[in-house]
């Protein structure tokens, strides 16, 4: 599926993203969009909504109380976990840029970037690295997989 920068599209059921993508997505209640390719754009989780990242999201994640986002890909962006809402990097998971956490975030990958509010559940084997360049996305980058 490929849509237009100006169009923003709302969620409302399973839906797979699979090559270039890009745009403002909205996933509401009972909302899955799951991410296999590249997308170009800012996602909100909303209240009941599911994020799965296994490919690549170039930009802004918010995560509503309520709502989750599990990461085997990369998120390049800043991440905004509201209180009650869920972020889960799983081992392959990449993350860079700053988190903003009052929710509930779990990391089993590699993080990149500053922390804000609640400090995340590094567990055994996660990977934690800072800018050498400041705070901001776009001092932030991944290698290519």
């Amino acid at each position: 599926m490929t849509v237009s920068a100006s169009d923003s599209i709302v969620i409302a059921s399973d839906t797979v993203y699979e090559g270039a993508t890009h745009g403002v997505v909205t996933i509401v209640d009972g909302g899955l969009l799951t991410v296999r390719g590249t997308h170009d754009g800012s996602i909100d989780v909303s209240v009941g909504g599911q994020l799965r990242v296994e490919g690549a999201v170039h930009g802004a994640v918010s995560i509503e109380s309520l709502g989750a986002a599990l990461v085997s890909g990369d998120i390049s962006g800043p991440v905004d976990i509201k209180v009650a809402g869920t972020l889960l990097v799983e081992r392959s998971g990449r993350i860079s840029g700053d988190v903003t956490n009052f929710g509930s975030y779990t990391n089993r990958g590699l993080r990149v970037g500053v922390v804000d509010g609640r400090e995340p559940n590094d567990e055994p084997g996660a990977v934690t690295a800072k800018s050498d360049h400041g705070a901001g996305p776009e001092n932030y980058g991944l290698p290519q997989r």
